[in-house]
């Protein structure tokens, strides 16, 4: 669904019980924020009671936003004196939709690609009439460079690419960014991207970020998928991953709720009283890379089926942020259970 500023957004959300899931009216009329980029509005978010557990928000997204803005409608509501909060709905802005584009005939091709005149075969005719004459001028099929015509000082290398040594008979160009940057270094990252590649495969992933663990096995996101690359996260004070069967949930009927130094929580929307069996170790903070961890006491309560995760942290500030959202999260079933 693309959403452009002064676009009106309605969105259907559920109250629940909190011990049995079962739909339920608010103790009070539920409250709705606008979030731009992480940030609180003071936007109005419409909230209607439609039926019993069943609520509306509406907003109308300000004019004055831009592309690429992210937005967000997060609902309040207290159930049976439980007090909640979640995002129920969330979108990139754009200034277009698909049905916005017009469609180009034979002559707006042209005009796009630079082409005056609609006789194609002319045009191509003389192209190939001037590639000919530099291959005749060159007096072979192609330009030859003699050896070392091309040195290392040749070049300025504010100007140009640098070349680290005279071609003699063997030319060799390689520059993958700073001027220290080596070719060894080049296929140590291309190394690490297999690696991340391979495991995606092993999971059975069609999604680079999906997660899979076994019923009944301790799990390790190293060995599945590891959780790389995610961004800065250094001024968290707080990250949460998360697993629901469905995005309506609310946290306390998570399948999994964990953080990073409480550990885990709930588990299939109970409490859950060892929190070491959930440990989340953040290796760099900077690029954004965590390991998680799974005891197996946890993944055999777990029902064998399809999930989605997110990795959300709070920052000193107040700023909330999702980092994944609404990635795979699959439980694969076991034959043996020797140990669970």
């Amino acid at each position: 669904m693309t959403v452009k500023p002064g676009d009106s957004v309605t969105v259907d959300f559920v109250t629940q019980t909190p011990s049995t899931g079962a739909a339920t009216d608010a103790d009070a009329l539920p409250t709705g924020t606008l979030v731009q980029n992480g940030t609180d509005t003071a936007e109005v978010v419409t909230v209607t009671n439609k039926a019993t557990g069943i609520y509306k928000a509406a907003v109308t997204i300000p004019g004055g936003y831009a592309a690429g803005d992210e937005v967000q409608i997060r609902i309040a509501a207290t159930v049976g004196g439980v007090a909640g909060a979640g995002v129920i709905w969330g979108a990139t802005l754009d200034t277009e939709r698909v049905s916005d584009l017009n469609d180009l005939d034979a002559a707006g091709v042209r005009t796009a690609v630079g082409l005056a005149s609609a006789n194609l075969d002319t045009q191509l005719s003389t192209i190939d009439g001037v590639v000919d004459a530099v291959l005749l001028d060159t007096g072979t099929d192609g330009v030859v460079i003699a050896d070392d015509a091309i040195t290392s000082g040749a070049f300025d290398e504010s100007t140009a690419f640098p070349i680290k040594a005279d071609d003699s008979g063997s030319t060799y160009i390689a520059r993958t960014g700073a001027d220290s940057d080596t070719m060894e270094g080049l296929s140590d990252q291309i190394d690490a991207l297999r690696t991340i590649l391979t495991r995606s495969a092993a999971a059975g992933s069609t999604d680079a970020d999906e997660l899979t663990c076994i019923r009944g096995d301790s799990y390790d996101s190293d060995d599945d998928n590891a959780i790389e690359g995610m961004g800065n996260i250094s001024d968290r004070t707080k990250l949460w991953i998360v697993v629901k069967k469905s995005a309506t949930q609310t946290d306390v009927l998570a399948t999994l709720f964990c953080e990073e130094t409480a550990g885990i929580t709930r588990l299939n929307g109970a409490a859950y009283g060892t929190a070491g069996h959930s440990v989340i170790t953040v290796s760099d903070e900077i690029a954004g890379d965590l390991r998680w961890q799974l005891d197996e006491a946890v993944t055999d309560g777990l029902v064998p089926g399809g999930y989605a995760y997110d990795i959300q942290t709070l920052s000193a500030t107040g700023t909330v942020k999702t980092w994944r959202r609404m990635k795979p999260f699959t439980v694969s079933a076991d034959v043996a259970r020797v140990i669970v």
